[in-house]
């Protein structure tokens, strides 16, 4: 029984998904299910019916007995009534915890009063036996009752201790967050797709990178000549899934090319700073968190060799010499300085001595003094994109100050290799459209996939999910479009209703 239970787990290979009941289950798309190994909680297979059922609550063998049971395989604390009809496993209660970071082999299965402790009991029974590493996706697990239980649920839960409800779920969540920051379990990836604070995947996320249905494109693809930068910077959080998946949206969104960022955590941040509280589904701390968001060396040949596959340039924020010096087996031909080192002009004056690429500059959180500064060191550069920002995240439009652009672009009259552009941080396209229309000839713009609290930059950027970066886009080439050119001629479109000939 155990064998076939591993059989079936090893032809699931895109991942392990628990469902529970918490109303966060409405917003996933459950037909896109149907390559994972699905393992219910009690009762429910009310929501989707799934490969392995785990109980450990008598209200879940009333509902089995109601119902009858539906998934493949069942492991729980009791017989079930009807277990001629299923394969079940029995099991007993055990109501002490597990070691959290242990990867030994479980020679028996045990039910725990917690569902957290008993689902990864049997978990690390299982994947001990699969000996191949499973992506684990908590769906429906929103640990607060207030919120309530899903719509899809046809037999609601009821309870007489409100109070003990809240407790056990609070209690269980303390246990999956000691879970999540352990790191690796078997070898695998622990992700709750939700809104908490250790959420991996929002919801709209999840249904993104599993949908078969194609990813969100333009209509009409308008080309211009302005550059339209998608800012990823860390909302990839270190995981090339999401990244492959953003590249190729960006992509079909209409952009010309992604922006990454590239730091060495340890020795660009304070040690304070690093060790100071930051809830992120990586751990506690600053630190883990900025380890976590750190792209390796062989994510970023993925990144080169995919977007020269699918035909979008990319660039990187380098923020150190350390980082600065790793990438020089990329051969880059664009790097970005951002705002965030205006200050570490020993670090931009090496690079100034030493790339002779295309460099982009932002100016936020500087005055002209930095704009000389600059126009004085990159002298060698072949084009110098010089971004007009503002560091607030979010910011009003009264301090968007676009009309440095226009600054810019005179700029450039006189220097050849300056490339005027914005570096967007507002709410809205309408700054954007206005940049393009001060001589903006880059735009750059944050992008996300689904909503993540978590994350430095949710509030700015632009989801990729729901088209909002399409939309962009788009204004962006319609604001081209209605600048139109700076020659006047009469046009084909013009007419007077009264017009006057000359007698």
């Amino acid at each position: 029984m155990v064998n076939s239970l591993v059989k079936l787990l090893k032809q699931k290979s895109r991942g392990i998904a628990v469902i529970g009941k918490g109303n966060s289950i409405d917003s996933i798309n459950l037909h896109e299910l149907q390559e994972y190994f699905v393992i219910n909680v009690n009762d429910s297979e009310q929501i989707v019916v799934g490969n392995l059922c785990i109980y450990n609550r008598d209200f879940a063998l009333d509902y089995f007995a109601d119902k009858g049971c539906q998934a493949d395989f069942y492991i729980g604390h009791r017989e079930l009534p009807n277990a001629s009809q299923v394969k079940s496993l029995v099991v007993p209660i055990d109501n002490t915890e597990i070691d959290y970071g242990a990867e030994n082999s479980m020679n028996e299965l045990k039910m725990n009063l917690s569902v957290i402790l008993s689902i990864f009991n049997v978990l690390s029974y299982l994947l001990d036996r699969l000996d191949e590493s499973r992506e684990i996706y908590l769906l429906g697990m929103s640990f607060d009752v207030n919120t309530g239980y899903s719509k899809r649920l046809t037999k609601k839960p009821t309870s007489l201790d409100f109070n003990y409800a809240k407790h056990v779920l609070n209690n269980d969540e303390k246990i999956l967050k000691k879970y999540i920051n352990q790191g690796f379990f078997y070898g695998s990836t622990i992700h709750h797709v939700g809104s908490k604070e250790y959420s991996f995947y929002s919801s709209e996320t999840f249904n993104y990178m599993n949908s078969d249905e194609p990813m969100v494109q333009m209509e009409d693809k308008i080309t211009g000549d302005v550059i339209i930068v998608a800012e990823i910077t860390t909302n990839h959080f270190g995981d090339s899934k999401r990244l492959k998946s953003m590249i190729l949206a960006c992509k079909n969104a209409g952009a010309d090319m992604i922006k990454l960022q590239k730091r060495d955590v340890q020795s660009f941040y304070r040690e304070k700073e690093l060790l100071r509280e930051y809830a992120s589904p990586f751990g506690s701390t600053f630190l883990d968190y900025r380890m976590g968001l750190e792209l390796s060396d062989k994510d970023l040949e993925m990144v080169d060799d995919y977007c020269r596959s699918i035909g979008i340039g990319w660039f990187l924020s380098v923020l150190d010499l350390k980082s600065y010096e790793s990438l020089r087996k990329f051969n880059l031909q664009m790097l970005k300085l951002p705002s965030t080192i205006s200050e570490h002009r020993e670090f931009l004056e090496f690079v100034a001595s030493d790339f002779k690429g295309d460099i982009v500059i932002s100016t936020g959180y500087t005055s002209k003094e930095y704009e000389d500064f600059i126009l004085n060191k990159f002298k060698d550069q072949n084009r110098i994109y010089l971004l007009q920002c503002t560091s607030s995240y979010p910011t009003p439009y009264y301090d968007t100050n676009i009309n440095v652009i226009s600054h810019y672009s005179s700029v450039a009259l006189q220097n050849e290799k300056i490339i005027p552009g914005y570096s967007s941080h507002d709410l809205d396209n309408v700054c954007s459209m206005m940049a393009v229309a001060c001589g903006a000839r880059m735009i750059e713009k944050h992008v996300k996939l689904g909503s993540v609290s978590w994350s430095h930059f949710d509030e700015v950027a632009l989801d990729l999910s729901n088209g909002e970066f399409s939309e962009f886009v788009k204004d962006i080439r319609k604001a081209e479009a209605i600048l139109g050119s700076s020659h006047k001629k009469v046009l084909d479109s013009e007419h007077h209703k009264y017009w006057l000939e000359k007698k």
